[in-house]
C-alpha cells in the first residue's frame, strides 16, 4: 500500500520480469518497508532506493545492473538479504548509509559491494555476517572515498581482489 506521506509498505510479494527497476523510489522523504519480498528477471536494479528503507527477508535474482542501488544520502537497514546473478553489483551504494545483517551475494558481475562518495555524501556500508561468492569481473568489495565494514563473513571466488579501498576509502 502507498500512503499519503510518500511511504510504501509491502509484506509478502513476488514479482518478476519488470521492464525497468523492480521497486523504485524518487529522492526525498519517502520511506519504503519491504518484508518477505522476492523478485527475479529485472531489467535494471531489483531495488532502486533514493529514500530511506527497511528490508527484511528480501530475495533478489537476475538483475541487469544491481541487486540494490542506494543513493541520495538514503539510510537502508536490511536483515536477511539474498542477491544472486546481478550483472553489475550486488549492493551499489552512492552516498547512502547501509546497515545489513545476514547478507548473501552470489555471482555478481563486476563487484559484490561498492560504496562511493557522491555529490558531497560519503557513503558507508556495514554488513554483519556476509557470504559473498562468484565475482566474475572485478573486486568483491570496493570502497571509493567511503567506508565499508564487514563484521564476520566469507568472500570466495573474486576475480581480482577480495577487498579494495581507493582515494580515501576504508
Amino acid at each position: 500500500s502507498q500512503g499519503k506521506n510518500g511511504s510504501l509498505t509491502v509484506d509478502g510479494l513476488y514479482f518478476h520480469d519488470t521492464g525497468w527497476h523492480g521497486i523504485s523510489s524518487a529522492a526525498g522523504n519517502a520511506k519504503i518497508t519491504l518484508k518477505n519480498v522476492s523478485c527475479e528477471n529485472i531489467v535494471q536494479a531489483g531495488l532502486y532506493l533514493r529514500c530511506n528503507a527497511d528490508l527484511e527477508n528480501v530475495d533478489i535474482k537476475d538483475c541487469g545492473t544491481a541487486g540494490i542501488y542506494i543513493g541520495n544520502g538514503s539510510k537502508v537497514n536490511a536483515k536477511k538479504l539474498n542477491i544472486e546473478n546481478a550483472k553489475a553489483r550486488g549492493i551499489w551504494n552512492f552516498g547512502g548509509t547501509v546497515n545489513a545483517t545476514n547478507v548473501s551475494i552470489k555471482n555478481s558481475g563486476e563487484f559484490g559491494i561498492t560504496s562511493t562518495f557522491y555529490d558531497g555524501l560519503r557513503g558507508s556500508v556495514t554488513v554483519n555476517n556476509l557470504k559473498l561468492s562468484g565475482v566474475s569481473k572485478d573486486n568483491a568489495v570496493s570502497a571509493n572515498n567511503s567506508t565499508i565494514v564487514i563484521n564476520k563473513g566469507t568472500i570466495e571466488n573474486a576475480n581480482v581482489n577480495a577487498a579494495l579501498a581507493m582515494a580515501g576509502g576504508s
